[in-house]
């Protein structure tokens, strides 16, 4: 028991890292965001602590459906996808004008917010302490899964990422691969992505109706 808890103390002196600032998570990049909107260092870390006490995505997920529609004023259309139960195709939202917008975008962004890598890695430290490691791995290949994994976690948004490890508690009884926290993770990402594509085509409406009205202005219709 001593060894094994000397090796534990071990693996986490190796995997804390200094905090490093933190951004939307790289993976976003399939969408504009929001050209005009940014969430600031104070904004990024309100959205974490709020995030991390969310011990439902799914409640977050109608949450912000609400918080949306009461911004806009508006109805939020909402496609279910054939499928799973829960998972969204497709939501359509109307803003009444690009400030509206970019608060519509500044709600969503701060659902999105992945928690520092430091915090994962220390939280994976504790689920492997509740799990066994795979057949064969010594500290060294824990060390090795911990930090791998904790790097690609930090890209989605903090309340899903939690919900997943502590899925992943309650089902596996090895330390797992990525593969297994992103089963629990993509659906619900899926679904809360819907809303940034939904304000990227705002967007776009706004921009048409620009372009349509200057081509006006300049008789170029």
């Amino acid at each position: 028991m001593e060894k094994w808890i000397t090796q534990m103390k071990q693996i986490s002196s190796l995997i804390t890292t200094k905090p490093k600032a933190h951004s939307l998570p790289s993976s976003m990049g399939l969408t504009e965001l929001g050209l005009g909107t940014k969430l600031d260092g104070n904004q990024i870390k309100k959205a974490q602590a709020y995030l991390t006490k969310r011990t439902n995505p799914d409640q977050t997920q109608t949450d912000l459906l609400t918080s949306i529609q009461s911004l806009t004023e508006s109805n939020i259309e909402i496609k279910p996808k054939l499928g799973r139960i829960g998972d969204i195709s497709r939501y359509t939202i109307t803003c009444k004008d690009r400030d509206n917008l970019n608060k519509a975008y500044t709600k969503v962004y701060m659902t999105l917010v992945g928690l520092p890598i430091s915090d994962i890695k220390q939280r994976l430290l504790m689920l492997s302490t509740l799990v066994q490691r795979q057949f064969g791995d010594s500290p060294e290949d824990l060390e090795v899964r911990i930090n791998s994994t904790a790097t690609q976690l930090q890209n989605y948004p903090v309340d899903i990422v939690l919900k997943a490890i502590d899925e992943v508690q309650k089902t596996e009884r090895y330390f797992p691969s990525y593969s297994v926290f992103y089963k629990h993770i993509l659906w619900r990402y899926e679904a809360r992505k819907q809303f940034l594509f939904a304000l990227d085509r705002e967007e776009e409406r706004f921009d048409a109706e620009e372009n349509d009205k200057f081509a006006v202005e300049q008789g170029l219709d």
